[in-house]
């Protein structure tokens, strides 16, 4: 996420921002992953909740973080899997 033109890798499948995403729109976490149900709100949301908890400065509402338009790049293979380059063994 590149935000006041600082970048920085986010994760958003902690269980912090999983669990958020969860209760505030009452919805599974994997439809994130359905291209055809994706909504950018949705994605703004766990951008916001990953950087609070990850420790990237951000505004204290999530409004006035959507209005400093962060920019987000997702990192996917052409079968769109998982391109982190460990075993998850960290």
């Amino acid at each position: 996420m590149t935000i006041d033109g600082k970048t920085s890798e986010l994760d958003i499948g902690t269980l912090y921002v999983t669990t958020e995403f969860e209760e505030k729109f009452n919805l599974p976490f994997s439809v994130l992953f359905d291209d055809k149900q994706r909504r950018m709100t949705w994605v703004a949301f766990c951008m916001y909740k990953a950087a609070e908890e990850q420790g990237v400065p951000v505004p204290a509402e999530f409004k006035e973080f959507l209005k400093k338009n962060p920019v987000a790049e997702f990192i996917e293979d052409e079968n769109g899997a998982n391109t982190n380059p460990t075993d998850g063994e960290q």
